[in-house]
């Protein structure tokens, strides 16, 4: 077999065959989070269960405190600004210099990257985690207008359609001037700015974790992890935040083709370069012919950062090789 295989380089490009994903684990604790569709994401910290906490903004590697309002639950509008809701259902928006407090009560909230906001109004007084529902409503610029139905949770798609979950776990969106039922039942709803819906599944009760679905137009798929609430990014993969507070983003794992970077010369070398994903391991194998088994020449972890993996030996350019990419 080795004196049928020529002495040149034989790339092997290969294609995903099945997405997959995996995450990374994020500085600080939450109680909710939100995205808008330019990536500005916010939280509120985390406390006590329907107890106000301090609002924090993620700076690109850790998040850094906002002063003003505390609040239980957080979406973010279409320019990137922070809506809340307080544990007692006041309501409050950010604008570029300060907080201010609009008319009526809630006690969810969620924003449209096409800039519509709806609200889950005031079931009363809701003891430690509301769980009743409560009337539905969409912002008119200067108050809250009813539009029928009632909910407990609420996500507002790029188009501005609500969808939307019941105490019982229904999971409906807004279809003309009604609401059409979905299949499957949930806790928590994100949608993201490209067109994609995430479900955190139905357990009865309090702070719990669920499973992770995304909708595929007809019925929710499983995906992976556990998660008590989530948004969504501009790359349409959410992150999560745990019952016990602690913060994640999902990511994709990218493969990257292998290239040549200086094919030939003297000696003949290999060479691939790549943006790394944080905390992804990669391997770089070489082996001779089909039938030689694969040598591990290189292993590093990636930092998000450009990675170049040589091959200097000299029987460089003369067999196969192989990229595994492992995620953390």
């Amino acid at each position: 077999m080795n004196s049928k295989v020529p002495a040149l380089m034989i790339l092997l490009c290969f294609a995903m065959r099945a997405e997959t994903l995996f995450y990374e684990k994020l500085p600080g604790g939450a109680n909710d989070i939100g995205i808008g569709p330019n990536g500005a994401t916010w939280v509120v910290a985390r406390g006590a269960a329907w107890a106000d906490s301090a609002v924090y903004r993620w700076n690109g590697t850790t998040f850094v405190p906002e002063a003003g309002v505390n609040g239980v639950g957080i979406t973010v509008d279409s320019v990137g600004l922070p809506w809340l809701v307080t544990a007692t259902g006041s309501v409050y928006r950010r604008t570029t210099t300060a907080w201010q407090k609009l008319p009526g009560k809630g006690m969810d909230i969620g924003a449209g990257a096409d800039g519509s906001v709806w609200l889950i109004g005031w079931p009363g007084a809701p003891g430690e985690i509301p769980t009743a529902n409560a009337g539905i409503y969409r912002w008119n610029g200067a108050t809250w207008a009813e539009v029928g139905g009632a909910a407990r949770r609420v996500a507002v798609d790029p188009t501005g359609v609500a969808w939307i979950v019941t105490g019982a776990g229904d999971v409906f969106r807004r279809s003309g001037e009604g609401w059409e039922k979905l299949p499957g039942r949930g806790s928590d709803l994100a949608c993201g700015p490209e067109g994609s819906v995430w479900l955190t599944g139905y357990v009865a009760g309090g702070l719990n974790n669920r499973p992770v679905y995304r909708w595929n137009g007809t019925a929710w798929e499983g995906t992976i992890g556990e998660a008590y609430r989530l948004a969504v990014a501009p790359t349409g993969l959410p992150w999560v935040v745990t019952s016990g507070g602690d913060i994640f983003q999902m990511l994709r794992l990218e493969t990257p083709q292998l290239a040549v970077a200086d094919p030939g010369g003297v000696p003949r070398r290999f060479s691939v370069e790549f943006s790394s994903q944080a905390l992804v391991t990669y391997r770089l194998h070489r082996r001779a012919d089909f039938d030689a088994p694969w040598t591990t020449l290189s292993t590093i972890t990636g930092n998000g950062q450009a990675i170049r993996l040589n091959d200097d030996s000299v029987t460089a350019g003369s067999g196969f090789y192989r990229l595994e990419v492992t995620p953390p």
